[in-house]
């Protein structure tokens, strides 16, 4: 058995699935950081159980030849981007791995398509979430290294558009002249996570502070203070807290909706609403949906969990009647204002604000018949409830961040009566272990 803070010499045999290197015994499995498969390191280890054991690289013995040098040393050691100590052909060829091994174990499949790869590596996020940390009067911002409550600060941020890379580096520079001011805003609204997101098209940046502690006083320190955070980009700073189990914004300067070009369509982004990160492996994905439903004889397309309409607008044709079903009512009214951009008929679109839950429980078997239902859910997956009433539809298209709940819906959707005609993994998350699926199931 590991005990904590045992300090150990082991060698990996294959990589687990978020990118740990695997060491096997007959008592415990120990999954080690930053160790490739074939290396031999000293390794101590900070959690263990009866079954298994984490354990971190202290000093590396044996080098792997696949193991390259990491492009930024702060973020690889906070944990987010594990597989940066991979070449990209190596990170493909790892993924695909994965998804075969996964798909053929569980569920049998065999025609696994090539994961298509990423057209950028780095500088691909609009997106990134930071945590706040103090210490001796000064202010840091990084990522929690993964399993600790230790905080790794980012001085830049490579998977990240470079303007906002950009943006953030004077950010930080503005924080920490904010932090030794008398009229200190940050402490006094205990700022805690700093969300920022970009869009390569417009080049905009919008900025939210995510805080605990709201007050008249801490919110006119910063409004005193904005000039430290203002440039020409920036269209939107805004204050998040949660109270009874909601979001509350508070804007602190304009409170314009981000816009995103995909395919020659602009999508209005609110702050709370979901869009994906990486905008051009997005285009792409959208291309093949497109091409899957122009394949079928349907005039009707279902696009559920639909955000700001962003799948459904895109791949919906002139003459199809379009129907959008989103949970988030700042999302839908987005969708509002995208479907009348975008669309040359909007008057064929509905949007519903609701729940799939509800909406499937207010509709019968027969509303689906004829109609290509389009699914992007959250990690949690699909119930059901949602997947029983289609017996009547004939084509299903399911985008997943989360192969695990996809393999499991997938197998239910088998037992009501589908097959998996297309399957094919992208790598929408370079450096990372995530992998996006799509997959095209009929009756």
């Amino acid at each position: 058995m590991y005990k904590i803070n045992d300090k150990i010499v082991v060698k990996a045999t294959e990589l687990s699935y978020e990118g740990y290197g695997v060491v096997r015994s007959d008592k415990q499995t120990l999954f080690v950081e930053n160790l490739l498969p074939g290396e031999e390191a000293e390794v101590i280890i900070y959690k263990s159980n009866s079954r298994i054991a984490y354990g971190r690289t202290v000093n590396l013995i044996k080098r792997s030849s696949k193991r390259v040098e990491i492009v930024d040393k702060e973020l690889f050691e906070s944990g987010a981007a594990p597989l940066m100590v991979l070449s990209y052909e190596d990170q493909l060829k790892f993924k695909q791995e994965i998804v075969n091994n996964l798909i053929k174990r569980n569920i049998g499949f065999q025609n696994i398509e090539q994961i298509q790869p990423s057209p950028k590596i780095l500088n691909y996020r609009n997106k990134i979430t930071l945590h706040v940390n103090y210490k001796n009067n000064n202010i840091y911002i990084g990522f929690y290294k993964k399993n600790s409550n230790k905080l790794v600060a980012q001085n830049s941020l490579p998977l990240c558009h470079d303007e906002l890379n950009k943006y953030y580096k004077e950010l930080i520079s503005a924080l920490k002249q904010q932090i030794l001011s008398k009229d200190n805003w940050i402490k006094e609204l205990k700022l805690r996570q700093i969300t920022l997101r970009h869009s390569n098209w417009s080049h905009n940046v919008e900025v939210i502070f995510i805080i605990e502690n709201p007050n008249k006083k801490g919110f006119d320190l910063l409004k005193n203070n904005l000039i430290f955070l203002l440039k020409p980009n920036v269209i939107s700073i805004q204050c998040q807290h949660t109270q009874e189990s909601k979001d509350i914004f508070t804007s602190l300067y304009k409170s314009m909706p981000q816009q995103f070009n995909i395919n020659n369509k602009i999508f209005n982004v609110n702050n709370d609403s979901f869009f994906q990160v990486n905008e051009e492996q997005t285009s792409l994905i959208y291309n093949q949906i497109k091409k899957f439903i122009d394949q079928e004889n349907s005039t009707k397309i279902i696009d559920v969990y639909s955000g700001v309409g962003s799948i459904g607008i895109s791949v919906c044709g002139n003459g199809s009647q379009l129907e959008l079903i989103e949970i988030n009512k700042s999302a839908c009214e987005c969708a509002k204002i995208n479907v009348n951009q975008n669309l040359i008929n909007p008057k064929l679109a509905d949007i519903t604000n609701s729940s799939a839950q509800d909406f499937f429980n207010k509709k019968e078997a027969e509303y689906f018949e004829k109609s290509i239902v389009i699914f992007d859910p959250p990690r949690t997956g699909l119930t059901n409830k949602e997947i029983d009433m289609l017996e009547k539809c004939n084509s299903v298209i399911y985008m997943s961040c989360n192969p695990h709940t996809m393999i499991r819906d997938l197998k239910y959707f088998e037992e009501k009566g589908y097959s998996i005609e297309r399957l094919i993994p992208y790598d929408m998350f370079p450096q990372t272990y995530h992998i996006e699926m799509l997959s095209l199931l009929k009756k």
